[in-house]
């Protein structure tokens, strides 16, 4: 075929019948017929198991031969399908009849990306998975066996977008870089067995693709990098991507900003625009997570998975009133509230609503001895004054800041004006109602000296030989400071669920959440004396 194509000067038509097993030598024809300027039809027939399987008889081992022989072939359909630049048709044949499906025009992918299919292809590749009689894990694991499977895609797409040169790069961190060794067109093997990438089913409605993935053995250049970087990959809506240019893909840091925000470090396009943001999570540590907006009303009350605002009031608010629950060291405590109120007033600029910020809790845990997340936020010991106990509490950060009040997603509730629902009108509001719940009725600031000794040991002693004591003194109260940033009204909080209800009237006594901050800090500094 070769000389044919490439040596004959008088072009012939060429009609090749081939099941593509191994895909690679039909991808390989493929190219070589466009290079020579071929114009290449695909016409893909494929029968059901079912229909074999009867025509193969009943026998079990009949049955299983039927389903070997079709199943790889199956895998080929589609791909074949993307990369002709002529006809497309698909054919289903049931014994002697047969069924036109699909004919239109091929799409003439150059390479093969799951993710740049047309809608008809993407229906096409569902029913052949039904007809393969295959669990869809089953077929999407012979499509990466066969190299053309998400993780495959997705896993050479991250890699090739990193190479300084590369044209679809976005955006990305210095740091990023030692996640891939070499190009992927000379080192893949190397590259994938670095990368380790995995779909993952989220809770999320937004319609976006999720994978999950880690990179081990990473020498740390900075005591804020972790030596496993563990990472997430969505696709991004192009909304988002407008958004995400315009209010945070300016620069190229050298290594993880010190704030909140969890950054992408990378972004790039490759059938649709992807996004690299770190994992706001400790490896190999098992916590309760908790998906903070604010907004504790019981209607967000999880049973399970990543839990919500009154899940966390149920494991750790006090039972008698409007107090807040677990106690931190306070100098971590007013180190954190600069930081987090800057990335706010970034994101309340930006008109972001609907983000969260992560939050985890470690039981018992000896907090010394944990790693920092990858997003190089360390693990903190903190108390629980109801049961005199000390956990773990990792602010993991900000996340899902890329939805603003102008661009909110088809389907998606509208924003209101009613306070206790999770997606505000006002994004002032709804950075007031996120950091006063997490300031003012999360954490509580302490005097607690044997903070270290805790951190070792996990637990608090009774017993006078054990270093690790309870804090001496703490500010479970903010109503002095919340009278003043909202003076005149009355019931600031709820004291059924820890709701800031007096957030509802932020826009009418201030201009920015920035504004928060020297009222809460002179508070405490006050309160706790550590001027």
């Amino acid at each position: 075929m070769k000389k044919t194509v490439e040596h004959d000067t008088c072009k012939k038509n060429i009609v090749i019948f081939d099941i593509c097993q191994p895909l690679k030598s039909c991808f390989y024809k493929m190219a070589l017929l466009k290079k020579n300027n071929y114009t290449v039809h695909v016409v893909a027939a494929y029968s059901s198991i079912a229909t074999l399987v009867t025509e193969r008889k009943t026998e079990k081992t009949d049955a299983y031969s039927a389903i070997g022989l079709v199943f790889s072939p199956l895998i080929s359909l589609v791909p074949m399908m993307s990369l002709g630049n002529g006809q497309c048709q698909l054919i289903k044949l049931n014994g002697i009849k047969w069924k036109t499906e699909l004919e239109t025009t091929c799409i003439g992918l150059e390479k093969y990306n799951p993710y740049e299919l047309t809608e008809e292809l993407k229906d096409v590749r569902e029913a052949i998975i039904l007809e393969s009689g295959q669990d869809k894990g089953d077929f999407l694991k012979e499509e990466d066996n066969q190299g053309i499977g998400e993780i495959k895609t997705i896993t050479e797409s991250a890699c090739a977008a990193l190479e300084p040169d590369d044209p679809t790069l976005l955006h990305k961190m210095d740091f990023v870089l030692k996640l891939c060794k070499g190009k992927i067109a000379s080192a893949e093997e190397k590259v994938e067995k670095r990368l380790n990438i995995k779909p993952m089913v989220t809770q999320s409605k937004g319609g976006s693709e999720f994978f999950r993935g880690h990179v081990n053995d990473l020498q740390s250049q900075s005591n804020r990098e972790p030596s496993r970087f563990e990472f997430y990959i969505k696709s991004i809506h192009t909304h988002e991507v407008a958004f995400w240019k315009s209010h945070f893909g300016g620069s190229d840091e050298s290594e993880m900003p010190e704030g909140y925000l969890v950054p992408f470090v990378s972004v790039w396009k490759d059938g649709l625009t992807w996004g690299m943001q770190p994992s706001a999570g400790v490896y190999g540590q098992e916590g309760r997570l908790y998906d903070i907006k604010g907004v504790p009303t019981m209607r967000y009350f999880r049973y399970g998975g990543v839990l919500r605002d009154p899940n966390w009031i149920a494991d750790w608010g006090h039972k008698t009133g409007n107090s807040a629950s677990l106690g931190v060291e306070v100098s971590k405590w007013l180190k954190m509230i600069p930081l987090l109120v800057n990335d706010m007033a970034t994101l309340e600029r930006a008109n972001a609503v609907d983000y969260s910020i992560l939050m985890t809790v470690y039981k018992n845990a000896k907090t010394a001895d944990m790693d920092p997340s990858s997003v190089g936020k360390e693990v903190w010991p903190a108390y629980q004054s109801e049961k005199g106990e000390v956990h773990g509490l990792l602010i993991g950060g900000l996340i899902d800041y890329l939805e603003n009040t102008t661009s909110m997603r088809a389907g998606r509730p509208d924003a209101s004006e009613d306070v206790t629902v999770a997606i505000h009108k006002s994004p002032g509001v709804y950075a007031c109602r996120m950091l006063l719940f997490v300031t003012t009725q999360m954490l509580s600031p302490c005097v607690w000296e044997a903070e270290a000794a805790c951190a070792k040991a996990g637990r608090v002693s009774s017993l006078g030989d054990d270093p690790c004591r309870k804090p001496t003194k703490c500010v479970t109260d903010f109503s002095v400071a919340l009278d003043k940033l909202f003076p005149g009204i009355v019931a600031k909080v709820n004291p059924r669920n820890h709701e800031v209800s007096a957030c509802a009237k932020w826009d009418d006594h201030w201009t920015s959440i920035s504004n928060a901050t020297e009222v809460l800090v002179e508070f405490v500094k006050r309160k706790l004396d550590v001027y």
